[in-house]
């Protein structure tokens, strides 16, 4: 069920990233332009930009989770015995779940306060809460890869304690 969900997620994580990287240059050039060659500025694209960007910068994180390329702590797990590194790793990799799920909430009240108020980006009238739900979304996506990621070393680990006790072979 968990591999579902992680190729399901993985899959999103794509398609969002791949349009966002793929609109940012199209929108600068756009800009650019307009503004130099046209002599008519385009001020949307600037907001369309930021917009894409912070979607791409916490979409990317979950991705950066998934693949372990966040700054690490190395450095203290290296200080463990080898037997204890992996129990160190999966509450690691647990608090880091659950202070994502509370950055999930913190954002979704951000978002509803949004709504509530009416907030609109001044150029495009887009929603403000269509560019700050990226921080839930992203964030939920980061959790679920923080619980996987607890779950993957939980079974390695178990695996490995059964073979050396000649269980599994």
């Amino acid at each position: 069920m968990l591999k579902l969900v992680d190729k399901i997620a993985q899959y999103l994580e794509e398609i969002i990233l791949v349009i966002c990287f793929s609109l940012m240059p199209l929108l600068c050039f756009f800009q650019v332009l307009c503004r130099f060659v046209i002599h008519f500025p385009a001020p949307w694209t600037e907001e369309s930009m930021r917009a894409l960007f912070v979607w791409s910068t916490f979409i990317g994180a979950s991705v950066g989770v998934k693949y372990g390329s966040h700054l690490g702590v190395t450095a203290i797990v290296g200080l463990f015995p080898p037997k204890f590194r992996s129990s160190f790793m999966i509450v690691i990799n647990l608090l880091c779940c659950l202070f994502c799920i509370f950055l999930v909430y913190s954002g979704l009240g951000m978002v509803r306060h949004q709504i509530t108020t009416g907030q609109i980006l001044p150029v495009t009238k887009i929603p403000v809460a269509w560019t700050t739900s990226c921080m839930p979304v992203g964030f939920s996506l980061m959790a679920f890869r923080f619980l996987y990621n607890a779950v993957q070393i939980f079974y390695k680990e178990f695996r490995h304690s059964q073979q050396e006790q000649g269980v599994v072979a």
